[in-house]
């Protein structure tokens, strides 16, 4: 998983527990947003970490699991973790340019950021309370029979 890839999944893992903490968490555990979130981000900083300074070699057994992706450098699996190039039989030489340490930082650094802003936009839509719908009750029917229409009467004329 690299940056850019961590942070889509983030928003949408952020996202998902928003749903998870309004329908059955947050009458159990009113912290559990903010814990699971802490456990997510501190895990993929720790995994990241390891594998951008090659403590761990993950690139090299995944390229025999994976077919596609290259045995390369953790850094350089973190930037390009989405590679298919094999599909098309090419393999480009891969050279980091320098400052792409410091942009790496401010982006692990954002997961925070993007894990809660998934929980605050599904709390927008879906409500943070169980009694709370949000904008999603714009598209709910509602419950019940419409009345029926009324004629004017023709007396009055």
């Amino acid at each position: 998983m690299g940056f850019v890839s961590t942070i889509i999944y983030l928003f949408i893992v952020g996202f998902l527990i928003q749903i998870w903490y309004r329908r059955s968490l947050r009458e159990k555990h009113k912290d559990a947003k903010f814990l699971i979130g802490l456990i997510l981000i501190l895990g993929i900083w720790g995994a990241q970490f390891l594998i951008y300074f090659n403590i761990i070699p993950l690139p090299s057994w995944l390229s025999k699991v994976i077919p596609w992706i290259p045995d390369q450098s953790g850094r350089t699996w973190l930037w390009n973790s989405w590679q298919f190039w094999e599909f098309t039989g090419a393999q480009p030489a891969l050279v980091m340019p320098r400052g792409v340490g410091q942009i790496a930082v401010m982006l692990v650094l954002s997961y925070p950021f993007w894990y809660f802003f998934g929980t605050w936009v599904a709390k927008g839509i879906f409500g943070n309370k169980t009694y709370q719908r949000g904008a999603s009750w714009l598209f709910q029917i509602e419950k019940g029979e419409a009345p029926a229409p009324t004629l004017p009467d023709k007396t009055d004329s």
